[in-house]
Protein backbone atom coordinates (compact mmCIF):
# COMPACT_ATOMS: atom_id res chain seq x y z
CA UNK A 1 0.00 0.00 0.00
CA UNK A 2 1.01 3.36 -0.60
CA UNK A 3 -0.34 6.90 1.17
CA UNK A 4 0.42 9.98 -1.12
CA UNK A 5 -0.92 13.65 -1.50
CA UNK A 6 -1.73 15.17 -4.79
CA UNK A 7 0.93 17.38 -6.04
CA UNK A 8 3.31 16.09 -3.69
CA UNK A 9 3.49 12.74 -5.70
CA UNK A 10 5.74 12.02 -9.11
CA UNK A 11 3.31 10.35 -11.55
CA UNK A 12 5.32 9.80 -14.07
CA UNK A 13 8.22 8.24 -12.11
CA UNK A 14 5.40 5.71 -10.86
CA UNK A 15 4.15 5.00 -14.16
CA UNK A 16 8.09 4.35 -15.47
CA UNK A 17 8.65 1.96 -12.65
CA UNK A 18 5.45 -0.13 -13.20
CA UNK A 19 6.41 -0.49 -16.78
CA UNK A 20 9.84 -1.59 -15.97
CA UNK A 21 9.09 -4.03 -13.71
CA UNK A 22 6.28 -4.96 -15.78
CA UNK A 23 8.70 -5.18 -18.74
CA UNK A 24 11.40 -7.64 -16.82
CA UNK A 25 8.54 -9.93 -15.58
CA UNK A 26 7.77 -10.48 -19.76
CA UNK A 27 4.91 -8.44 -20.41
CA UNK A 28 4.63 -6.14 -23.92
CA UNK A 29 4.99 -2.58 -23.02
CA UNK A 30 3.85 0.28 -25.55
CA UNK A 31 3.60 4.27 -25.91
CA UNK A 32 1.08 6.46 -27.77
CA UNK A 33 -0.99 3.65 -27.98
CA UNK A 34 -4.90 3.74 -28.55
CA UNK A 35 -7.72 0.96 -27.66
CA UNK A 36 -10.04 1.01 -30.45
CA UNK A 37 -12.46 -1.30 -29.39
CA UNK A 38 -12.74 -3.66 -26.61
CA UNK A 39 -14.50 -7.60 -26.65
CA UNK A 40 -14.82 -10.68 -24.70
CA UNK A 41 -11.21 -12.21 -25.75
CA UNK A 42 -9.21 -8.50 -25.62
CA UNK A 43 -8.73 -5.06 -27.73
CA UNK A 44 -8.10 -3.86 -31.07
CA UNK A 45 -5.10 -1.52 -30.50
CA UNK A 46 -3.23 1.55 -32.97
CA UNK A 47 -0.11 2.85 -32.63
CA UNK A 48 -0.55 6.34 -32.84
CA UNK A 49 2.78 6.77 -34.23
CA UNK A 50 2.99 4.30 -37.44
CA UNK A 51 -0.64 3.46 -37.64
CA UNK A 52 0.03 -0.01 -37.29
CA UNK A 53 -2.79 -1.83 -35.49
CA UNK A 54 -3.20 -5.33 -33.82
CA UNK A 55 -5.02 -7.76 -31.55
CA UNK A 56 -4.53 -7.46 -27.90
CA UNK A 57 -5.77 -10.82 -26.55
CA UNK A 58 -6.13 -11.42 -22.81
CA UNK A 59 -7.75 -13.12 -20.68
CA UNK A 60 -8.66 -10.09 -17.92
CA UNK A 61 -8.12 -6.30 -19.40
CA UNK A 62 -8.23 -3.78 -16.55
CA UNK A 63 -9.14 -0.37 -17.43
CA UNK A 64 -7.24 1.98 -15.48
CA UNK A 65 -8.09 5.17 -16.99
CA UNK A 66 -8.86 7.10 -14.67
CA UNK A 67 -11.24 9.83 -15.00
CA UNK A 68 -11.50 8.60 -19.18
CA UNK A 69 -12.60 4.93 -17.72
CA UNK A 70 -16.15 5.99 -18.87
CA UNK A 71 -14.94 7.03 -22.15
CA UNK A 72 -13.06 3.71 -22.46
CA UNK A 73 -16.00 1.78 -21.74
CA UNK A 74 -18.23 3.07 -24.31
CA UNK A 75 -15.63 1.50 -27.11
CA UNK A 76 -17.10 -1.69 -25.50
CA UNK A 77 -20.31 -0.78 -25.43
CA UNK A 78 -20.48 -1.87 -21.57
CA UNK A 79 -21.69 0.33 -19.07
CA UNK A 80 -19.94 1.27 -15.67
CA UNK A 81 -21.11 -1.43 -12.67
CA UNK A 82 -20.47 0.75 -9.79
CA UNK A 83 -19.89 4.96 -9.18
CA UNK A 84 -17.15 5.78 -6.90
Amino acid sequence: ACVFYEGLHNDSRTALAIALTADERGARVANHVEMLSLDEKGALCRDALTGETWNVVADRIVLAGGPFTDALLEKSNRQPTSRG
